[in-house]
């Protein structure tokens, strides 16, 4: 095994030798890393009473959450914990269906790591990138700022401050990965590697749970909820231009 130039948490709730860990376990191997596993809860667990404020969804997201997503965020929640009580200052944070598609990046990228003077949060992978509005270099590979943080947390780096950062807020409203597409409202600057390094693979381990409770969300549409989201998406568009100016201009 290399020795961990930072430490990785994983998040998962499956079973002891499910098909999920099992990936996890293999890919780590395989790469020569140490990591932690993160035990998540189910969507009914009691740890989750008093975290999903309804009111703030209502006022501030375009759509509820499932109990999936609730009990996804409190699992990033308490990964990013755990990281914090370890002392580093940087960790990386996967979920049990990532899968590195690129070996050699991502060894560059865990060698320099603790290099996070351009960023604090550096994601490996996004689903339905926005446009990027500027490229920069960043120890051979290419780290980009898109109009906005894209959806998917499947491997991140993060920074002790970021979590921090992350952890003030007491009650969610939104998704884990749509509160990162609001990076202004905790001050820390997310950033990718572009081209990914890393991928999901939820279909072959089993699925996503939580793509077929949004999914069913969807058939439920109200109009008036859907008109809100349009004037909360423009005042998110407005808000990430003059964050994105403000990082500039220091």
């Amino acid at each position: 095994m290399l020795q961990n130039p930072l430490p990785i948490f994983t998040l998962t709730i499956d079973p002891e030798n499910g098909s999920r860990r099992t990936h996890v376990i293999a890919e780590f191997a395989r790469l020569g890393y140490d990591f932690q596993f993160i035990e998540g809860v189910g969507k009914n667990a009691p740890e989750l009473g008093g975290l999903y404020s309804r009111w703030r969804n209502l006022l501030w997201s375009k759509r509820s959450l499932t109990e999936g997503e609730i009990a996804c965020y409190y699992g990033h929640r308490k990964a990013w914990q755990a990281f914090i009580d370890s002392g580093a200052p940087v960790g990386l944070i996967t979920e049990d269906d990532f899968s590195v598609i690129n070996d050699a990046a991502f060894h560059d990228v865990m060698a320099n790591a603790t290099d996070s003077a351009q960023w604090d949060i550096l994601k490996l992978f996004d689903i339905r990138p926005k446009k990027i509005v500027r490229t920069r270099g960043w120890h051979g590979l290419n780290i980009v700022d898109y109009k906005y943080p894209a959806s998917g947390t499947p491997a991140y780096l993060l920074t002790r401050e970021a979590a921090q950062n992350l952890l003030t807020r007491k009650h969610i409203f939104r998704a884990v990965d749509e509160d990162f597409s609001h990076s202004w409202e905790f001050n820390i600057r997310i950033l990718s590697i572009h081209p990914f390094i890393v991928t999901e693979i939820s279909d072959n381990v089993g699925g996503s749970n939580l793509e077929t409770m949004r999914s069913a969300f969807r058939k439920n549409k109200n109009t008036f909820r859907s008109l809100w989201g349009m004037v909360l998406q423009a005042g998110k568009q407005m808000r990430a231009r003059a964050f994105r100016r403000k990082i500039r201009n220091q």
